[in-house]
């Protein structure tokens, strides 16, 4: 395995995690079951989880999950930045599954839409570092 490039991907996922939950990129009642984006955002934080934990095996069909309901952002556009930098997240994520762990690909490519595995590494935007505290 390439030890360099698992540090690199991991430690640009790790920015991707700070920017997720940021207070300036989601609104307040985000957290809240009865609001549009409440059940990607926690499937997102889902998977935020289950990678800091190294356990990837649940994280595909989350992804694949989280996907699914990108839509429901379409209609709310405080979420534009948010669906943005999640979908980024979820391509960076897919790549390091693929190319870092011991999972197949062929079942990665199965289970996680194509639009996701075949995008490659991502970045995060640099703008949202200026939430940070």
């Amino acid at each position: 395995m390439n030890v360099e490039g698992a540090k690199k991907a991991r430690s640009v996922i790790k920015i991707f995690h700070r920017q997720l939950n940021s207070a300036g990129l989601l609104p307040s009642q985000t957290y809240m079951p009865p609001n549009i984006g409440f059940v990607p955002v926690c499937v997102i934080n889902q998977i935020v989880a289950l990678f800091i934990s190294h356990n990837y095996e649940r994280i595909p069909g989350l992804i694949s999950f989280a996907f699914k309901h990108f839509p429901a952002f379409d209609t709310k556009p405080v979420y534009g930045a948010y669906k943005i930098i999640a979908f980024d997240y979820l391509c960076q994520v897919s790549y390091f599954l693929s190319e870092f762990t011991e999972q197949e690909k062929a079942e990665l490519e199965r289970v996680i839409p194509s639009a996701i595995y075949l995008a490659g590494p991502k970045e995060p935007p640099n703008y949202f570092l200026e939430n940070e505290i």
